[in-house]
């Protein structure tokens, strides 16, 4: 017999995954850089979510949507926040990135940059598949990371 979690538990997790990310965004921004790893596998779920914490959390926290194109994370957030770091940065749709292997590679090439230069929480949002893919490919990376996840419940 497997268990299956009620809606009320999964509402409840959800809740205690918010207030943790909300908390860890407040306690490390404009001090220190943080990594932080959202796992949601569902995209309404996300921008619930996102909406969820843009209220609860006392920083402003911008977003940086990532293209198919792109080729490395660290360069995207140098050019777009050089001139004004954010207080808290999401990171979102590494899920649509055509090259993900080398973006992840070469995001784990310069992982030390990230330390030194942004003093602001980091929060990539992915899902499963990304996820395996930072275990796998950018351990190192990964292992920073403090880890949430949000889930979404499947009716039967």
């Amino acid at each position: 017999m497997t268990y299956s979690p009620s809606l009320e538990d999964l509402s409840t997790q959800n809740d205690r995954a918010l207030r943790t990310l909300s908390r860890t965004i407040n306690l490390t921004r404009g001090r220190r850089f943080e990594l932080i790893i959202v796992r949601c596998n569902y995209s309404s779920l996300q921008s619930q979510m996102m909406q969820r914490l843009r209220e609860e959390c006392s920083v402003e926290i911008q977003e940086l949507r990532l293209s198919p194109s792109a080729q490395t994370l660290y360069t995207q957030i140098e050019t777009r926040f050089s001139d004004e770091p954010p207080p808290a940065l999401c990171v979102l749709g590494l899920e649509s990135v055509v090259h993900l292997d080398e973006l992840l590679l070469s995001t784990n090439q310069v992982r030390e940059e990230f330390r030194k230069k942004f003093k602001f929480p980091l929060v990539l949002w992915v899902n499963d598949r990304i996820l395996e893919k930072l275990i796998r490919l950018v351990p190192d990376f990964h292992n920073w990371a403090t880890p949430i996840s949000f889930f979404f419940p499947h009716l039967n």
